[in-house]
């Protein structure tokens, strides 16, 4: 198999923490998992677009507000990489400090992209 192959898919499993699946499944099954993976996929592609539009309209409140939501929802569903990016953006975009972000949007879209990926493929979503 293709190394590149093998690093994506090593990198989809270990976006999510498995625990954090796993105490939803404990709380209500495999239908509670799939309607929170649900929410998630239904949600945060809006706060993205929120974090988006702030940072093409300079507005660092929007970027803040939004990235606050993402952390929220990328926590219930364990994706832990994408919680602290979204943390950080928020605490930089807080503090009125404006020149990381470029960077860290970056690596929020690419790591929301993955952990999307791994959340269709658990629950069998196209």
């Amino acid at each position: 198999m293709n190394l590149n192959l093998n690093l994506n898919r090593m990198a989809r499993e270990d976006c999510i923490k498995e625990e954090s699946l796993a105490t939803l499944h404990r709380l209500g099954g495999d239908a509670l998992v799939k309607e929170m993976i649900g929410i998630f996929l239904d949600f945060v592609p809006k706060k993205m677009d929120q974090v988006m539009k702030g940072q093409a309209a300079a507005s660092l409140q929007e970027i803040e507000k939004g990235a606050h939501a993402i952390k929220s929802s990328a926590a219930n569903v364990g994706a832990w990489r994408l919680q602290e990016l979204a943390s950080q953006i928020e605490l930089t975009a807080r503090q009125n400090t404006a020149e990381p972000l470029p960077a860290l949007l970056q690596d929020l879209q690419n790591e929301f992209k993955t952990v999307c990926e791994s959340l269709k493929a658990r629950c069998g979503a196209d």
